[in-house]
């Protein structure tokens, strides 16, 4: 096997992986917060098919309960819809990953595939790492999570600001969390 393509297997291994985590994640923050490394994965492929199969495979990895969502609603006689609404929605998701991820083009796609008509927040998207990486933040949250989706990329190309940015901004999201796990839990008013 060249080194181009374990590159790209290994790629779209982590991507299939991170998006897989949503489903043994439960209820826990797993799948949200390891939904980021997509735009990781995203900002390394270097070619357009190489960022769309990273991309296809970490949205096919986590919606395939689609398939049994489309059977209960339609019956088992509807197993071509199913796995056609499967294929279909995970491939529509990952249509605008293979945007080039510099200048906004990683901001661009996270945009489009988290917001209507294409995309809903909370199913896969990356978007919702904001909630796990930035606890009890609110709007900044996400404007953080957007900053780290612009510095990412001009990061691993070596832009010394850049990292900088990323930097600081992972450490605002672990004194985040350090901050919510040491908040007191907020008690319920009597009545």
């Amino acid at each position: 096997m060249r080194a181009e393509d374990a590159r790209r297997a290994s790629l779209i291994s982590a991507a299939a992986f991170s998006g897989s985590a949503w489903l043994w994640g439960g209820a826990s923050l797993a799948g949200p917060a390891l939904s980021i490394t997509l735009l990781l994965w995203i900002a390394l492929g270097q070619s357009a098919p190489e960022r769309l199969l990273v991309a296809a495979a970490y949205y096919l990895s986590g919606s395939w309960p689609i398939v049994g969502a489309v059977l209960g609603y339609w019956g088992p006689h509807h197993i071509a819809a199913a796995v056609g609404a499967w294929f279909g929605t995970s491939l529509l998701l990952a249509s605008p990953w293979g945007t080039p991820p510099r200048r906004g083009g990683l901001l661009a796609a996270l945009v489009s595939t988290a917001l209507p008509p294409l995309g809903v927040i909370g199913w896969l998207s990356p978007l919702t790492a904001a909630g796990a990486l930035f606890p009890a933040t609110g709007w900044l949250g996400i404007i953080y999570l957007m900053m780290m989706t612009v510095a990412l990329p001009s990061a691993l190309h070596g832009n010394t600001a850049a990292r900088w940015l990323l930097a600081s901004l992972i450490g605002l999201a672990l004194g985040a969390n350090c901050a919510a796990r040491l908040a007191p839990e907020p008690h319920l008013p009597s009545g």
